[in-house]
């Protein structure tokens, strides 16, 4: 189907057959998406962090980000430091 990438009304024309079949592993993939954000949500209101409406892609980056937020939260910098900080 990598062929019909931009053209996919031609796919389900020539191949309806395994049109149905790729969508229909869209749709298991979305039903991981949510679920990966339902968690990494659950993680955050575990901590008091904001939830947010896209989940990290890949488990180093969520624990990159839970952490870093997490530290924020804890040991707040004034926007006087930052600006200090800044190059």
């Amino acid at each position: 189907m990598d062929e019909y990438k931009s053209r996919m009304n031609e796919a389900y024309e020539q191949m309806p057959e395994e049109f149905v079949s790729y969508a229909m592993g869209d749709l298991v993939l979305y039903d991981l998406f949510q679920a990966r954000l339902r968690q990494q949500n659950h993680c955050r209101e575990v901590l008091g962090i904001n939830e947010r409406d896209k989940p990290a892609m890949s488990s180093g980056r969520f624990v990159s980000d839970l952490f870093s937020e997490f530290l924020a939260g804890q040991c707040p910098i004034s926007d006087e430091l930052i600006e200090h900080l800044s190059i």
